[in-house]
């Protein structure tokens, strides 16, 4: 028996792992950011 899988169904699971993705990214470089000994928001959302 094939499941029916819907395309909001696909696209919500998408944005849910996406989100969970970037908030695991932003968790470690939070963690990277008070071990350096700064806790601003610009250091957070540095790319590298």
């Amino acid at each position: 028996m094939l499941l029916r899988i819907d395309g909001e169904k696909v696209l919500l699971m998408v944005v849910v792992v996406s989100l969970v993705f970037l908030v695991g990214q932003a968790q470690a470089r939070l963690d990277v950011c008070r071990s350096m000994g700064q806790k601003t928001l610009s250091c957070v959302l540095q790319l590298n």
